[in-house]
Order: structure tokens, then sequence, then C-alpha cells
């Protein structure tokens, strides 16, 4: 009796020390799970954003909020800040962890920002939208695997007859929203770039 009783203290002991063995194991895959969930997601979004500011952009109807926190390399016009406050509420992550960049390509695949060869006229031209968020680490678990690094998308867009318009040489035009960018972040001590946002022929970026 004192035996099978002994035995019971030995197995309830057996079993303390392998759940204590255990348990830093599994709430490690636990937090790892809640983060990569959390990060796909936002990467998911991120995409899904970069295309239908895309999409909105092509057609000239970035929207009308302006009020979203923007970081520019340079000034924006009132309707590119619009395009780049609405592909920053798509993502689902905070604006100041997103940065936007909008130009243009000709039909060649070349960056030009000069908008006034007839050629528009028959759709020549290619809206691109680039959209970079900063990963984290939502428990902080995994800080030095997610921190620091980005979730990348870019998306084109063949521009097209929309209700913003202007005559040229007695035909409708479609209003370009102005090209701009914001200045690459920096998170945990990377900074990001546009390397990774060019046109498809990058013999003419800058």
């Amino acid at each position: 009796m004192h035996i099978g009783r002994r035995k019971r203290h030995a197995d309830s002991g057996a079993a303390i020390i392998e759940f204590a063995l255990a348990f830093p194991i599994l709430l490690l895959l636990m937090l790892g799970i809640i983060d990569f969930g959390v990060n796909y997601s936002a990467r998911v979004q991120t995409t899904n954003a970069t295309r239908q500011a895309s999409r909105v952009g092509s057609v000239g109807q970035p929207g009308t909020n302006s009020s979203c926190t923007v970081d520019p390399a340079a000034p924006l016009d009132a309707a590119t800040k619009q395009l780049i406050c609405l592909a920053k509420g798509r993502t689902g992550v905070p604006a100041s962890d997103v940065r936007v960049k909008v130009f243009y390509m000709d039909g060649l695949g070349r960056y030009t920002d000069d908008f006034s060869d007839p050629a528009r006229l028959q759709n020549k031209y290619s809206i691109v939208v680039c959209v970079s968020t900063a990963s984290r680490s939502v428990t902080g678990m995994l800080s030095s695997f997610f921190n620091g690094k980005f979730n990348h998308s870019r998306a084109v867009t063949k521009t097209g007859a929309t209700p913003s318009w202007t005559l040229v040489n007695g035909q409708k035009a479609f209003n370009y929203i102005a090209p701009g960018a914001e200045t690459p972040m920096t998170r945990n001590g990377v900074t990001d770039s546009w390397s990774w946002c060019a046109s498809d022929d990058p013999s003419n970026d800058h």
C-alpha cells in the first residue's frame, strides 16, 4: 500500500518536471504563432492596400482623406497625399509604420513625370504604387526576428478614362496624380530604401 502511494507521488513529481521542461517550448511556440500570424496578416493587408491604391490612382480618384501621418521626402500635392493616406489606411498598420511611393511608367516601362505627350490619351502610362510596412513582434518574444524588417508590396495599373479629365487637343485626357514619395523609415537601426520600388526598365529612374 505504501509502495503504491510512493509510486503515485513519484509519477506526479515526474509529470511536474516534464511540464516544467516542456512549458517554455510550448510558450515560445504559442508566442511565435501569434507573431507570425500578425505579420502574415499585415503582409496580406499591405498587398491589398497597394493594389487598391494603384487601382483608384489609375482612375484619378484618390479619396478625400489627407489627415494621416506623412513623412514626405519632398512637398506633396494634395491628391498625392490623399492617395498615400488611402494606402496607409488600408494596411491595418499604424500610419507611422507605413511608407508609400507613387510614380508613373511610360509604355516602355520607364519612369516618367512628363504627361504632356498626347499618347497618354491612349492609356500608354501606368501608375506604380509601392507600400512598405514595418514588421513587429507584438509579444516581444521574437523582437530580434521581426523588428528591423519590412514588408514590401508593389502594384502597377494602366491609367484609364475617368471622371477626372481635361481636354488635350480636343480629346479627353486623364488628370494625373503627381508622383511623390515618403522618406524610407528606420526601425531598430535598420533603414529601409526604395531600391525595390523601381520601373520595369530602371534606366530612367531617379
